[in-house]
């Protein structure tokens, strides 16, 4: 019975330090808000900028080529659009290879995301019960 009691005593004694070194110091943490001008993850705000053009031009990029991708694990899942779900796959084949009809963009003034057009001409428009959208295409899309 002695020494399940001090058993009990010094498992309590452990949590209870344990508890006292975890958070709740006075350093700052990621996060942050628009008025420190911290970047605030997640947080794609409601801006919407239906002129931009794209896609940009980079001088000496050229067609065709190689793209070789450095992973940890190496890419061990599948690139077919129908079959991504996994992260790492998901944003190799929507930044290098996939394209959508609009996308999101950084606004560094208002440190939130703005939605933009990208292979579509606008943002589409939509039926009365918002049920439909209708997109044009930008020319020269295949």
């Amino acid at each position: 019975m002695m020494l399940k009691t001090s058993l009990v005593a010094l498992s309590a004694a452990g949590a209870l330090t344990l508890a006292a070194c975890g958070g709740g110091g006075g350093g700052t943490t990621g996060g942050g808000n628009a008025t420190t001008g911290a970047f605030q993850g997640g947080n794609t705000g409601n801006g919407q900028d239906p002129t931009a053009k794209g896609p940009v031009t980079i001088s000496g990029a050229q067609k065709g080529g190689m793209v070789t991708v450095l992973t940890l694990t190496g890419l061990t899942t599948t690139l077919d659009p129908s079959e991504i779900y996994y992260v790492d796959t998901s944003s190799i084949f929507s930044g290098l290879i996939g394209r959508s009809l609009t996308q999101y963009k950084y606004d560094p003034t208002t440190h939130n995301m703005v939605l933009v057009p990208d292979l579509a001409t606008d943002l589409g428009t939509h039926n009365d019960n918002y049920t439909k959208w209708t997109f044009t295409i930008r020319p020269g899309v295949k």
